[in-house]
């Protein structure tokens, strides 16, 4: 029997709670496969036995080393936390695993999604799939969802891509050297997975109102903007999280005018709303 996992990665202590609440989502929906948890060397041995307490099974891994000058070009963008997101590469030789499924933890399993598994290699979803007003129509993977079958010594092709790719990208993250990584990827369409598998919340009424999409669709919600629903301690934490949404995408359109973020403005948030509702019922 081939050793399975459903696996992400704790970068940094604010996303905890992300990851409890992932696994907690992944056992309502009773899947079959545990959840491990990379832990970066930024995290502390307290947190590290918490989860251990919890039994969410956890992994050391040392930090990706990234350049000075990605930290600091993702910083003047507006982009810091894209610099912590190169420590999802480790997933990538966790060879003790001979197929694993990884999820961002800022991830909401609303269905089971142990089929998953069956997918080959580096199956994603298509990055920025959503909207008549797609800019980018060249057919990227997007990597909060990706089937892994771990292999040695791939980390030493990341590095050279992270040393050489400070001049292609406005900013840099993991997604970035997954695309250098796999540059045929768009012309895979086995690789392919469909929206429903990573689905980003401030596109889902848009994907509900102009795409015939219905709520049983969607079995992974990615919250993708940089508060997080579990950073929200207010009374009023759905409407409250929902507005934060719609206000960022706002500011994203007036500032850019590119128009997919206009699309994601459609709809009256209602369904929205009823996913904060399950969400935070975790």
């Amino acid at each position: 029997m081939e050793k399975r996992a459903y696996v992400t990665v704790l970068s940094t202590e604010k996303y905890l709670d992300g990851v409890l609440l992932l696994n907690e989502s992944l056992k309502r929906v009773n899947s079959k496969y545990p959840l491990y948890v990379v832990l970066s060397e930024r995290i502390s041995k307290e947190i590290e036995e918490d989860l251990v307490t919890r039994k969410i099974p956890t992994i050391r891994r040392k930090n990706i080393c990234l350049m000075q000058d990605i930290i600091e070009k993702n910083k003047s963008r507006e982009k810091d936390r894209w610099s912590y997101t190169f420590d999802k590469l480790n997933v990538f030789e966790l060879t003790e695993f001979d197929k694993i499924v990884f999820l961002d933890s800022d991830i909401y399993v609303r269905k089971n999604i142990d089929l998953l598994f069956e997918k080959p290699h580096m199956s994603a979803v298509i990055d920025k799939q959503y909207g008549p007003h797609i800019t980018a129509r060249c057919l990227k993977l997007t990597s909060g969802v990706m089937v892994i079958k771990p292999q040695e010594n791939v980390l030493p092709e990341f590095q050279k891509i992270i040393e050489t790719i400070i001049d292609k990208r406005e900013a840099i993250g993991d997604q970035d050297i997954l695309q250098e990584y796999d540059q045929e990827w768009g012309n895979k369409s086995e690789l392919h997975l469909r929206n429903r598998y990573n689905t980003f919340f401030p596109y889902l009424e848009y994907y509900i109102n102009f795409q015939e999409y219905t709520m049983d669709d969607f079995a992974v919600i990615h919250f993708i903007y940089p508060i997080k629903p579990w950073m929200i301690k207010t009374e009023n934490r759905i409407e409250d999280y929902v507005k934060y949404v719609n206000d960022f995408t706002e500011l994203d359109y007036e500032k850019t005018g590119i128009p997919e973020f206009k699309d994601a403005l459609y709809g009256d948030s209602r369904h929205a709303k009823k996913i904060m509702e399950e969400y935070y019922s975790l």
